[in-house]
């Protein structure tokens, strides 16, 4: 089966990348290889900076697991090197996140700001938003309704929310979970939402099409496929 990436930041204030988690996984979910890297350029280098991260409460978990060596600091070229290892290896072309623009720009702010050059991803790729496809796929059906509404994962529009984190909830029929905010840990759920969206086997508006449509984020250009 093709394998496709999911991939997830964790950033600053500013939009920064200092955690960066990537997996290669097929659309059942079934996970083959991952990564799991920590800019140390930002992380370690700009500790005033990691100070206005949105999850800093997390700082001192972060400390631990390097000390213990299950994260790696890198330099931000090498995160970058290894990504685009990582994408050749698999034979990578689709790539996927929730909420993409987010996490698509902040790697590519991270590039401009620390090496001048504005775009991180290796050629050839397309990218997708699973939250794009959750609304497509799980947001309006009834059992997902009724679920929002009855533990009140509502927009102020009174739409249900589709956040990675209220969907997770959904999947898994657990209200109070809680998810880690960290780079790869937070793939392992974005890769369950894909393969759910993917099970429903619903049109998702013409996402195989080889159409693409560009726009501007914030001062970066981004491409992907219509849905």
């Amino acid at each position: 089966m093709n394998k496709v990436l999911v991939f997830d930041t964790e950033g600053i204030r500013s939009g920064l990348c200092y955690d960066l988690g990537v997996a290669s996984v097929d659309i059942e979910g079934n996970v083959y290889d991952t990564l799991n890297l920590v800019n140390g350029e930002i992380f370690e280098g700009r500790r005033d900076l990691m100070q206005t991260a949105h999850y800093k409460e997390k700082i001192p978990k972060y400390e631990e697991e390097i000390s213990k060596g299950i994260r790696k600091v890198v330099s931000f070229k090498e995160m970058k090197s290894k990504f685009a290892e990582f994408v050749e290896k698999y034979n990578v072309t689709r790539v996927y996140a929730h909420n993409i623009p987010y996490d698509y720009n902040s790697l590519n702010k991270t590039s401009f700001y620390l090496t001048g050059d504005n775009f991180f991803f290796p050629n050839g790729l397309t990218f997708y938003d699973t939250n794009t496809l959750t609304k497509q796929v799980v947001r309006d059906t009834p059992s997902y309704r009724k679920f929002c509404e009855k533990h009140n994962f509502l927009t102020k529009t009174g739409k249900p929310q589709t956040k990675a984190e209220i969907v997770y909830r959904y999947l898994t029929n657990n209200p109070d979970f809680v998810e880690e905010h960290t780079g790869l840990a937070d793939v392992m759920i974005e890769k369950e939402i894909l393969a759910y969206c993917y099970k429903k086997h619903k049109k998702m508006n013409g996402i195989y099409s080889n159409k693409e449509v560009c726009f501007i984020t914030d001062f970066f250009y981004f491409t992907q496929k219509t849905y």
